[in-house]
């Protein structure tokens, strides 16, 4: 068996880009399949931006630059014809803290409904409404579906 085929998921010279300010350097790593691997490190020096590159939830950041090779399965994540849909079923994140997106909170819940299919505007705010109902977070919520989610508590932000 090729040294490549051990490995479920490579990532190559990886540079992240904030704009001008650079925010990883040439990562080099390599996930085991049937494996279990730790990041760890300070506050601050990217572990979080490292892993958000692996799923591509930097793609609607905008001034965000992502260079490097990313191989899932040897086949390029950030290629033109890679399946979003299907890396983010088999390549999930669960976050200490909350992430939402830089969007609405309308936007952020809306995101997954989205991906894959089309869906009318009247079915996707009915959608919207029963997931955040079913979150418990619906009435704290529905007069700020239009601001950003960043500005939501911590345990709305977790919940959205």
């Amino acid at each position: 068996m090729a040294e490549k085929e051990n490995y479920l998921l490579t990532t190559k010279n990886v540079n992240l880009f904030y704009g001008k300010k650079q925010a990883l350097f040439d990562i080099n790593l390599s996930f085991p399949k049937n494996g279990i691997t730790a990041l760890i490190g300070p506050s601050g020096s990217g572990k979080t931006t490292y892993l958000r590159s692996l799923n591509r939830m930097h793609d609607l950041s905008p001034g965000v630059k992502v260079e490097g090779k990313f191989l899932f399965h040897n086949n390029d994540i950030y290629s033109d014809n890679f399946d979003l849909v299907d890396l983010r079923k088999r390549i999930g994140m669960v976050f200490q803290q909350p992430t939402p997106f830089p969007f609405s909170v309308y936007d952020n819940v809306a995101f997954g409904l989205r991906l894959g299919k089309k869906i009318s505007k009247h079915q996707l705010d009915e959608d919207v409404e029963k997931a955040l109902r079913q979150a418990g977070v619906w009435n704290e919520v529905k007069d700020r579906l239009g601001a950003n989610a960043l500005g939501l508590s911590g345990g709305q932000q977790q919940r959205v």
